[in-house]
């Protein structure tokens, strides 16, 4: 062991001395030459003061003697490095500055990481001598203590350390960060600021660019992304409204993007919107994808929040859709998926994977996107809002696919609620383009409040909003309920709006133009309306001219002659009015709603404030218009219908006109009554139906009388039935036209009336004709309100000759059994009818009557009558039909060719000089001055008798000439006949130079008296004289000279028959020449 520590030593010490020998030995050969001193410029120093001293305030330790590392893409700053193992140095205080070159002229605002001591391990190893110059990049390194992280600003001194004032400078501080060549992160709280944004949270990473981007004015050059897993807390301050505060809350964290400016937040999002004295406005939803337009950018000029945000993508949870609720705006959302693009000006909610499987489920099963604004309330599948995004505040597009629903909860508003199965589309338009508008109405008008339909929009809700012509498509099976009651449904709707162009106090959306398609439906409390298509063209004019004009147009208009003017409300151009916000809805009504009917409905109608007054109205193609008016205790089914129904005119001058088609004559139905034509023209504010073509014309049964003057015209107390009941109303044919102005109706052109009544159980069917006819009533019906009809009734109707043909008027009378038992037939120059006065009739002279009578022989004023003391008159109805039984079976018993008692037809003829009055209560005419009447058998009803060829009697003739008759039928005598007919007994009373002659069995009477009466019940025919003007009859035979007898009175019974009696008080007779005289002082009986 010794022996080998000795060879070691020895070893050295040869070693040693032979080096020390090479060493004497060669110095000398290894010395450079001598050269003179050159001296060179100093080194550029990198201190802080010169190149970074703008990111510092004068007084900080940075501007100082500190010490430095240059790195790649950052710059240490130190006061004291403590070299640890390896390549890990300790580094307090310390100041990494991250930036590009950091050059002057290039990173402008790097990103600071300040703190109190740092751990640091360098990718390389470390030169201390050559601190200035490339150094190895840090590889990774714990920042430790109070830590603060900023975008670097110059001009910072001490008194300001905090949050940086600048609005794009990001401000954080921490407790420990960590740092490595990709990231900066943190597991300890932070606060944040960026500006006047605050943020509190937990867990917060930087991503640092892999690769130097290009210099710029912001941290987008060096931090890649940011992620903050714990959001406690974020604030930002709103600079336009003072005292507000947006705060926003996330469950799982943000994440922003520096380079394409995205910022992402997770879980339970939550922005938060407060506002002093106001409701919070609030967003929620389960994500939210915020990509920012270059908000770093400070040269960028921004106007408004969408100049700073390029699109926006929430989507909500399956159980919590994403929801936007501000109420300061009076606007809310509710959806699964919202997606906003301010750059392309798109908007787009939606539920995807929501909708029901069935195609035609009810939109009621399929979860609707729900929007709310200002009262509105809507449901909808999808939404796709488009608008230019230059200008954002012009109205733009949106597009509703699928089924939708919209309530409106607006007072103002005429609509409740809207639904529709395929689409909802509202798009702006040029109005100058717009064929539905009728004014020239401005393209865009910029507001701050108004009202859209009547649904105002509060001019502090939001910024201002531009509106311009705007048109509103819904299609699909649309539902409307209306606010003051009722429902409007079509297959396809669309609607025209325009800015107002004489709103005083708010802007405000009018409608233009409407459309409707298919199976339209009106259906509301006060009107039901059906077609195929439904147009509509609004005029917006000047209120105050609108009432101007309707003051000019009501102001001294008496229409019906009893001094009253229509107000403007009952105008029938004011059919709609929006309801107010005093107005409720409708109340119900009992009777029918009028109904309006046609396969096209076109209007223009004006606005003029709220109200709407048609100017044209057109309906074409199986036009229907019914309404019911009530007349007195019944409801009258007053129906328009026709081919095509047009109303023109305004200020007062409209026109209602219907016209007929191929198969559809024109027609207005009242009731039982109406008026038919080619065309039918109404004039409502002058209150004139007027028909220029032939036509017809029928009076409503409910305005003719129930009975006749004395008479009673409905049941009375003691149950007895109306004494006139009319079975078929009087219908007049014209031929050249009509014109009714609510108190008289005229005929013109020719015309023929055709009526059948009863009266008193006696069946009557009447024919009038004239040239023209003109029929009053006593109280005016008023077009614009029906109800006057109640009132009205029929006062006169007057049947006149204008031509060469006279007026003529035919009444026949029937039995229960539908039998003929009277026919009448009068011709005059003119006829009145008063049913007031009796029923009386009015004939002016000269004229004509003919009559044909159905008598017993025993009754005719000129029949033969056999065995009459034989067959006493019946008394009573019972002794009646005992007679007409034995008649029966006599008949049957006797041979065909027996005389038996079966009724004749008499024939009558009279003419006449003055006038007639005819009465319809008593069943009488009366004829004056001039009468002749003539009396013989007839075969026929068609028959006629001539009373002006009567100079020659033939058998069964008989004549009377007198100043006035009177012919009546005896209502209390009734005659059973072998037909089991009816017939009534006349009547017959003449005066004034009364002559009567008669021819029956080859006998001639004459009688002159001053007052003659028949009584053909009784076959009674009595003559009377006058003092000073004795009774005259004279009698002959063929063969024998004539007798004449003078008396006062006479009675003759029988007068026609061979058997007749005569009774006479005789004052004288004789025979021979009528000179001769001889006097008789003794009554008797003259056969």
């Amino acid at each position: 062991m010794m022996q080998h520590s000795k060879d070691y030593f020895l070893a050295l010490g040869v070693l040693i001395a032979a080096a020390l020998t090479y060493q004497t030995a060669t110095d000398w050969l290894l010395r450079p030459p001598q050269i003179e001193s050159v001296p060179m410029a100093e080194q550029a120093s990198l201190r802080p003061r010169e190149s970074l001293a703008y990111l510092f305030p004068e007084d900080a330790w940075q501007r100082g003697t500190c010490q430095q590392l240059q790195m790649r893409d950052a710059v240490l700053l130190f006061g004291e490095l403590i070299r640890d193992e390896g390549n890990r140095m300790t580094a307090k205080p310390v100041t990494v500055v991250y930036g590009r070159d950091l050059a002057i002229d290039r990173a402008k605002r790097p990103l600071i990481l300040e703190a109190e001591t740092a751990e640091i391990e360098f990718d390389g190893s470390l030169n201390l001598d050559s601190m200035g110059d490339d150094a190895p990049p840090i590889k990774t390194a714990n920042l430790i203590g109070n830590v603060h992280v900023h975008g670097g600003a110059p001009s910072l001194s001490r008194a300001t350390a905090g949050p940086a004032t600048d609005s794009s400078a990001i401000d954080i501080r921490t407790s420990y960060i960590s740092v490595d060549r990709q990231k900066i992160w943190t597991t300890q709280q932070i606060d944040m600021s960026f500006g006047d944004v605050k943020l509190v949270g937990r867990d917060l990473t930087l991503h640092l660019m892999e690769a130097a981007g290009p210099a710029a004015d912001n941290l987008q050059s060096i931090v890649d992304r940011m992620e903050l897993i714990y959001l406690d807390q974020l604030t930002v301050p709103m600079r336009d409204m003072p005292g507000s505060v947006l705060s926003m809350e996330s469950g799982g964290g943000i994440e922003f993007d520096f380079g394409v400016n995205e910022l992402t937040l997770h879980d339970s999002v939550a922005f938060v919107l407060q506002t002093p004295g106001q409701d919070d406005d609030r967003f929620d939803c389960a994500e939210l994808t915020l990509t920012l337009r270059d908000p770093l950018n400070r040269k960028l000029r921004r106007e408004g929040p969408l100049d700073w945000i390029s699109q926006v993508q929430a989507v909500g949870a399956s159980d919590a859709p994403a929801s936007l609720y501000m109420p300061s705006r009076g606007f809310g959302l509710v959806a699964d998926d919202i997606f906003f693009d301010a750059q392309r000006g798109v908007l787009r909610v939606s539920n995807p994977g929501e909708t029901s499987s069935d195609a035609s489920a009810n939109s009621q099963q399929t979860k609707l996107v729900t929007m709310r604004y200002n009262g509105i309330v809507a449901g909808l599948q999808q939404m796709v809002y488009e608008f230019d995004p230059r200008q954002p505040r012009v109205l733009g597009r949106l597009l509703a696919a699928g089924a939708g629903r919209i309530r409106i909860e607006m007072e103002d508003s005429p609509v409740r609620h809207l639904a529709w199965s395929e689409g909802l589309e509202i798009k702006p338009t040029e109005a100058r383009h717009h064929a539905a508008t009728p004014l020239d109405a401005p393209a865009a008008t910029s507001i701050t409040s108004g009202s859209v339909g009547g649904a105002s929009i509060d001019e502090e809700s939001g910024p201002p909003i531009t509106l311009a012509a705007t048109q509103v498509n819904v299609d699909g099976n649309v539902q409307a309920i209306l606010s003051a009651g009722g429902a409007f449904s079509a297959a396809h709707v669309r609607c025209d709006l325009q800015p107002s162009r004489f709103s005083d106090e708010k802007t405000s959306l009018v409608p233009s133009g409407f459309v409707a398609k298919e199976a339209v439906l009106l259906d509301t409390p006060t009107i039901r309306a059906m077609t195929d298509s439904l147009t509509l063209v609004f005029q917006e004019v000047d209120p105050s001219a609108a009432k101007t004009d309707s003051m000019l147009s009501t102001t001294g208009r008496d229409t019906d002659g009893s001094g009253a003017t229509d107000g403007g409300a009952n105008g029938v151009r004011r059919w709609v009015v929006q309801p107010g916000p005093a107005d409720g809805p409708a109340e119900p009504v009992a009777r029918p709603r009028p109904e309006i009917a046609g396969r096209q409905i076109a209007a223009k109608l004006r606005i003029a404030d709220r109200d709407l007054t048609a100017e044209d109205l057109s309906v074409r193609g199986d036009v229907r218009l019914t309404h019911v008016v009530n007349v007195g205790q019944q409801a009258l089914n007053a129906v328009l219908q026709g081919d095509q129904l047009r109303l023109t005119g305004g200020g007062g001058s409209e026109r209602i006109s219907l016209f007929s088609g191929p198969n559809r004559p024109a027609r207005l139905d009242l009731g039982d009554g109406f008026f038919a034509g080619p065309a039918l023209h109404i004039r409502p504010m002058d209150n004139v139906v007027e028909i220029n073509e032939a036509g017809q014309f029928q009076m409503p049964t409910a305005i003719l009388p129930s009975g006749l003057a004395g008479e009673p015209a409905d049941a009375s107390d003691d149950g007895q039935p109306p004494s006139l009941k009319w079975t078929t109303a009087p219908r007049c044919h014209f031929a050249g036209g009509m014109i009714f102005d609510g108190r008289q109706i005229r005929l013109r052109g020719g015309v023929t009336i055709d009526a059948a009544m009863t009266h008193r159980d006696q069946p009557w069917q009447f024919q009038l004709r004239g040239d023209s006819l003109v029929a009053d009533l006593t109280d005016g019906v008023q077009l614009r309100d029906m109800k006057t009809l109640r009132q009205a009734t029929l006062a006169r109707v007057s049947l006149l000759r204008e031509g060469d043909l006279p007026v003529s008027i035919e009444a026949v009378s029937n039995n229960v059994n539908g039998q003929t038992q009277s026919r009448h037939l009068l011709r005059a120059p003119s006829l009145v009818y008063l049913p007031d006065s009796g029923g009386q009739l009015l004939a002016e002279g000269p004229g004509a009557y003919w009559a044909w009578l159905l008598q017993e022989k025993a009754n005719s004023i000129s029949g033969a009558s056999g065995g009459n003391d034989s067959q006493p008159r019946p008394r009573t109805t019972l002794e009646a039909a005992q007679l007409a039984s034995r008649q029966q079976n006599e008949a049957a018993r006797s041979s065909p060719i027996a005389d038996v008692d079966t009724p004749t037809l008499q024939g009558v003829h009279l003419t006449y000089y003055d006038r007639m009055v005819g009465s319809l209560q008593n069943q009488s005419l009366t004829f004056h001055r001039d009468v002749q009447i003539g009396s013989r058998a007839v075969p026929d009803w068609e028959t006629p008798v001539d009373v002006t060829r009567m100079q020659h009697l033939a058998s069964g003739d008989a004549t009377i000439r007198c100043q006035r008759l009177q012919l009546g039928v005896d209502p209390a005598s009734l005659s059973p006949s072998l037909a089991g007919a009816t017939a009534r007994s006349f009547e017959l009373l003449a005066d004034g130079g009364v002559l009567f002659r008669s021819l029956q069995d080859e006998v001639t009477r004459e009688i002159a008296a001053s007052r003659a009466a028949y009584q053909s019940g009784k076959s009674l025919f009595t003559l009377q004289g006058a003092p000073g003007n004795a009774l005259q009859m004279r009698q002959s035979r063929p063969g024998a000279e004539p007798m004449f007898l003078t008396g006062e009175n006479m009675s003759i019974q029988d007068p026609m028959s061979p058997n007749m009696k005569v009774q006479m008080n005789v004052t004288g007779f004789h025979y021979g020449p009528s000179g001769g005289n001889q006097a008789a002082q003794n009554q008797g009986n003259l056969r």
